[in-house]
């Protein structure tokens, strides 16, 4: 087995899955297409990149998962009524914190493919978390102001 049969393809994650999965144990799907590191020229991971159908079917699924409900009787709980403030910003903060945890990972995986200063990229991503938990306190001052 080759290096390249075990490098992580990753796919769009659509509806709750991923699309065009594919196990890397033994070959790699034919139409992935590979990270390579700027340090090494090696293939770092890869992907395999969506279709228009496939962008079609994640438009359909988020206009779906915006305005469905828990219960179809109560359009309160839409996820894109007011009263589900609270919900997306709990939401927000809680990628805020797995961005935290992560950072270090994250920054890793970011030098591995963009050859980018390892200090630099920890620093830009440290500052993400910030973002979310900005617009998660947006969510709730807009949430108080009703």
């Amino acid at each position: 087995m080759s290096q390249t049969s075990r490098l992580a393809i990753y796919s769009s994650f659509i509806n709750g899955k991923c699309i065009n999965d594919h196990d890397t144990k033994d070959t790699l799907p034919d139409n992935y297409t590979p990270v390579v590191s700027p340090a090494t020229n090696k293939a770092v991971l890869g992907f395999v990149p969506s279709t228009p159908q496939d962008v079609e079917n994640a438009i359909s699924a988020a206009t779906e998962a915006f305005h469905a409900t828990d219960d179809d009787t109560d359009d309160t709980a839409s996820w894109s009524h007011h009263s589900q403030t609270s919900k997306r910003a709990s939401i927000l903060l809680s990628i805020a914190n797995k961005l935290r945890q992560n950072t270090t990972q994250l920054a890793d995986l970011e030098v591995q493919q963009i050859g980018r200063p390892c200090k630099e990229m920890r620093f830009q991503l440290s500052r993400l978390p910030e973002w979310f938990k900005y617009y998660a306190s947006l969510l709730r001052t807009h949430e108080e102001s009703r």
